[in-house]
């Protein structure tokens, strides 16, 4: 796992270059079928030479934290989504058009997936 300071500096210096995009904490706040709609208008933009980056809230498979979890709840009372797992941010993606290509856990609330149009 990254520390959230190494995971902003990797991407600072590496992930975003020329024809790169980043997504961060966007997608938390709309539901499956707006959350397609953001991404594929990112695909519909970009070359198959590009990248996205999505910055977000990733829960973990098993046993979350107290402060995911309470996280997750208040997102679901203000908003009407939760947060999403990896496997669901892989079905959006998808969905979009988009192949994951890499993920970036962090030791802090948010970590980075990497994708590229497919």
């Amino acid at each position: 796992m990254l520390s959230l300071v190494y995971f902003f500096n990797l991407l600072l210096l590496y992930l975003i270059t020329p024809g790169s995009a980043v997504i961060s904490r966007v997608l938390l706040n709309w539901d499956d079928t707006d959350a397609i709609k953001i991404l594929t208008n990112c695909y519909q933009a970009m070359t198959v030479k590009d990248r996205l980056v999505v910055v977000d809230f990733i829960l973990p498979k098993g046993k979350i934290s107290p402060f995911m979890g309470l996280t997750s709840l208040n997102l679901f009372i203000l908003g009407g989504t939760f947060m999403r797992t990896e496997d669901e941010f892989y079905n959006l993606l998808s969905s979009a058009g988009f192949k994951m290509t890499n993920t970036f856990k962090t030791t802090g609330p948010v970590s980075g997936i990497e994708a590229k149009p497919a």
